[in-house]
């Protein structure tokens, strides 16, 4: 599923599930503002696996990863930003998953062929 609002927003979804095979579901959803301000990229996702029933999908354990990303078009084929990453990580010690929030510059190249 995709679409477009006003020309502004894109938002893009995935989900599927294997029919007869339990915590089979798998989402996907995106956001992107590539062109809400000029030289500025701004996009959000959100990932799930394992998904069960419907209220596993609003649920953030060690099944999510979220990130979003601001950035800024330093030239036309470079960006220079932030993402933001939410997830989880296995601690041995207690035997159980705990959030990880993590900030990352980055330099990313965007070419068009």
């Amino acid at each position: 599923l995709a679409g477009n609002i006003a020309g502004v927003i894109t938002i893009i979804g995935n989900y599927q599930r294997l029919n007869g095979i339990k915590n089979s579901g798998l989402l996907h959803f995106e956001a992107r503002l590539p062109d809400l301000i000029p030289s500025i990229r701004l996009l959000a996702a959100y990932d799930k696996a394992a998904i069960e029933t419907f209220d596993d999908v609003f649920t953030l354990d060690n099944r999510s990863l979220a990130t979003a990303e601001i950035a800024y078009q330093a030239y036309p084929f470079m960006y220079v930003g932030m993402m933001y990453r939410w997830t989880f990580t296995y601690d041995e010690a207690t035997d159980s998953y705990k959030p990880q929030e993590r900030v990352e510059p980055r330099v990313s190249f965007q070419f068009n062929f």
